[in-house]
């Protein structure tokens, strides 16, 4: 007999952002006295709550993920994304949900799941799709090719080698087929609504919009002296950003940014008084020549920290080629601090274009560069609107109690109310 328990399963308990996003539809249910669980690999915290797997078993799952990355390299394919064949399983994680009336999966990789154990879960099963593996091949995300709409053949390969694009495909058609009758998907923004919806794999299943939460009263307005032992004044026009380095650089933007900038120093006079700040990495490892001074924060741990940061720039650019929903973007507006990004994916859920920011032609360098003009040439009181504009809307679309509450009405719809309120 099952015991009336929630599981939700991620590969890390806060390592990324599928996994913070986890965290926290965890922690809201356990503050609500929910009877929740959280099956991770990865730990980090003390919580009792959060079940992994003992240091004997963690290090023998480390030596899978390490097979599956050798297995891996059987296939060669020029997208740069993350690949996953989901080959093993970490045994803790199934032990630990093998009672639960409810299951839901969040970020499984890194050999979490396999693929063949997903239709061993007795319970009810939701599927939160953080990023587009569900309904690809290996890839994590597909830029460019269409396989996924028109299911993966051998007339549509694409890859060098040995296809595990399809042969994973396949994997995950039979397995999903085997559970039709009783999950559900969700997804963060309309855009992976849609882009799960085309799929060949997915477009007969159940797929709802329930966004990524956010903790407005902690990301919110806070006045701070932070970047003033950095020498930066009251007078410096702060463009922020979060630095991305290595094989998530194309990805997230990084080098169009930087492009983007160069072509802005040309535009500006010869003595402006902006600073680029930017998060994340390693502060004063990774010196890059943006055309202006540049301020390297580093990896910033605090959320707290992070606020002050958005609360004291002019504007935040989140340049990412493709984002399945756009934390930064949302943290920087509940801070009132309007955004610039591309006009793509899920971002267009979170930036509204001159109401909280700007929305630059995908993924155009000169239209990017068109974008920070706009703002620069706002006073501090017309930045001002546009950031309030922003923080209304993302408190009233992707706040915890909001959030949080589509996510409850779905267990129970899923569930039943019995399983989640006893």
């Amino acid at each position: 007999m099952r015991h009336r328990l929630i599981s939700i399963v991620s590969f890390s308990e806060s390592r990324g952002g599928a996994a913070k996003a986890a965290l926290k539809y965890f922690c809201a249910l356990k503050k609500m006295s929910i009877p929740v669980q959280f099956v991770v690999v990865e730990k980090y915290s003390k919580d009792s709550q959060v079940i992994a797997p003992k240091k004997r078993n963690y290090y023998f799952h480390f030596l899978k993920r390490i097979l599956a990355l050798s297995v891996q390299k059987l296939q060669r394919s020029s997208d740069f994304t993350k690949h996953s064949s989901n080959m093993f399983s970490c045994c803790d994680v199934l032990k630990h949900i093998e009672n639960s009336e409810l299951v839901h999966l969040n970020w499984i990789n890194n050999e979490t799941i396999a693929l063949e154990k997903i239709p061993n879960i007795k319970g009810k099963i939701i599927i939160t799709l953080h990023d587009e593996w569900f309904y690809c091949g290996t890839e994590h995300y597909t830029l460019e090719s269409k396989r996924f709409i028109e299911g993966y053949s051998v007339e549509n390969r694409d890859v060098f080698g040995v296809d595990l694009d399809r042969l994973v495909w396949i994997r995950k058609k039979r397995a999903l087929n085997a559970i039709k009758d009783r999950v559900i998907f969700t997804a963060p923004s309309n855009w992976m609504v849609d882009r799960a919806n085309q799929s060949a794999l997915l477009q007969h299943f159940d797929i709802r919009l329930i966004p990524n939460c956010l903790d407005t009263e902690l990301y919110s307005p806070t006045p701070s002296d932070v970047l003033v032992d950095f020498g930066v004044t009251d007078q410096d026009r702060v463009i922020l950003f979060g630095a991305v380095y290595g094989k998530n650089m194309g990805m997230k933007g990084f080098d169009l940014l930087q492009q983007a900038l160069r072509l802005l120093k040309t535009r500006l006079p010869e003595k402006c008084n902006i600073v680029l700040v930017s998060f994340g990495g390693t502060a004063g490892k990774n010196r890059l020549d943006f055309g202006f001074r540049h301020v390297e924060i580093g990896h910033v741990s605090e959320s707290s920290k992070l606020a002050e940061l958005y609360s004291r720039a002019d504007f935040t650019v989140v340049p990412s080629i493709v984002e399945s929903f756009g934390q930064v973007a949302a943290e920087s507006l509940a801070c009132e601090t309007p955004v610039i990004a591309f006009d793509s994916s899920g971002l267009k859920d979170i930036v509204i274009h001159k109401v909280n920011g700007y929305l630059a032609t995908p993924h155009s360098i000169e239209s990017l560069c068109e974008g920070m003009l706009w703002m620069l040439d706002h006073d501090l009181c017309s930045l001002r609107q546009l950031g309030e504009n922003g923080r209304r809307h993302v408190v009233c679309t992707f706040s915890e109690d909001i959030v949080v509450e589509k996510l409850l009405n779905l267990y129970c719809e899923h569930a039943g109310r019995a399983v989640v309120f006893q």
